[in-house]
């Protein structure tokens, strides 16, 4: 007697965009290397060298270039605001007001995922 496997069937599902969903920010034109570089934060020969290295490492660009202490964290932060044309917030120079606290109740903070500390 022979038996078939019947074939698993799939818990995947292909759907269509939904025409009012954001595409993926646009980095074709740009890259976190480039971004770096216009910052003379690091020069080719480190793009080059971690490069290298991405080769063998299953690692980000950016992480790589922090391992070899090349950025900081606050320069990737900066650099991947940037490519993604996000704004950069420094928290040091304009810190975060808490007065909204007084006017606004739990469950709007809750809703729009208001941080408060």
């Amino acid at each position: 007697m022979v038996q078939t496997m019947a074939s698993p069937q799939s818990h995947l599902k292909i759907i269509k965009n939904h025409p009012e969903t954001r595409p993926l920010p646009d980095t074709s034109r740009q890259s976190i290397g480039r971004v770096l570089l216009s910052r003379k934060w690091i020069t080719e020969s480190d793009i080059l060298k971690a490069w290298s290295i991405q080769r063998y490492e299953d690692a980000a660009l950016g992480e790589i270039l922090m391992g070899l202490g090349l950025i900081d964290i606050d320069q990737l932060y900066w650099a991947l605001g940037k490519l993604h044309k996000l704004e950069v917030v420094d928290f040091e120079s304009r810190p975060p007001s808490m007065i909204w606290v007084d006017y606004t109740d739990p469950q709007t903070a809750l809703q729009k995922g208001y941080i408060t500390w």
